[in-house]
């Protein structure tokens, strides 16, 4: 049977030990991006251009050919994303780069930027809060 790792009740700082040794176990994937994807793209972006993908969907694993309106290259510790206008889904979406099949085609000027993507200028605000379940201690 799989042992759990339960974090010491003791100290900050066996907590803190505690927490480098979890997460030193887990480490993200490493996704390499082909220089021929991102090279197109990172042209479009201040070009304002549009872009032809192949682009596999998580959803189905079906490949479809999409024509995008990129605005911006996003890297999140596990993967690369570009948020683009995409006129197939006629909607401003998440393209994960590995997801994108051969070199994309830069085509003619963008018909929407970022200014136009509603949901990445919306201002949100977070508070952080300690977890109730910790001591003060």
């Amino acid at each position: 049977m799989a042992q759990c790792l339960q974090p010491p009740r003791r100290s900050r700082y066996d907590f803190h030990q505690w927490c480098k040794a979890v997460i030193d176990l887990i480490r993200p994937i490493p996704r390499n991006i082909a220089p021929e994807v991102l090279r197109p793209l990172v042209q479009a972006i201040p070009e304002k251009r549009r872009a032809d993908i192949c682009y596999t969907s998580l959803k189905d694993g079906d490949t479809a050919e999409r024509i995008i309106s990129p605005h911006t290259l996003v890297c999140t510790p596990l993967r690369w994303h570009v948020r683009a206008d995409c006129e197939h889904a006629d909607s401003y979406r998440d393209f994960v780069l590995s997801r994108i099949n051969g070199v994309p085609d830069i085509n003619d000027n963008a018909a929407s930027g970022k200014q136009d993507d509603g949901l990445w200028n919306t201002d949100v605000t977070i508070e952080f809060i300690p977890a109730l379940h910790f001591d003060e201690k």
